[in-house]
């Protein structure tokens, strides 16, 4: 059984989920981020996390922003290994 979430162009996850859960380890992060606070907290909140994983720049060695959105090098590392795995099938 794969995760149970969906890409943005319509696909499903190919990730195993963690034990116990719907989701693989990204997604799980994903669906727990929640923001709270005013507009301006709730800016700095996205600006300082990853889009992906949910940590903030102060758990992190790099954060790569740009408009719109933030990858860190965890995620960056994750997503390698999934194409590379991906492109051996």
């Amino acid at each position: 059984m794969h995760c149970k979430a969906v890409t943005a162009d319509g696909k499903r996850c190919k990730n195993y989920p963690l034990k116990g859960k719907d989701f693989c380890s990204v997604h799980r992060k994903m669906q727990e981020v929640t923001t709270r606070g005013t507009d301006k907290e709730q800016e700095e909140h996205r600006k300082n996390t990853c889009s992906f994983c949910g940590k903030h720049v102060k758990e992190l060695d790099l954060l790569i922003t740009a408009p719109g959105a933030n990858i860190c090098d965890e995620c960056v590392r994750f997503f390698n290994e999934m194409v590379i795995e991906n492109s051996k099938e």
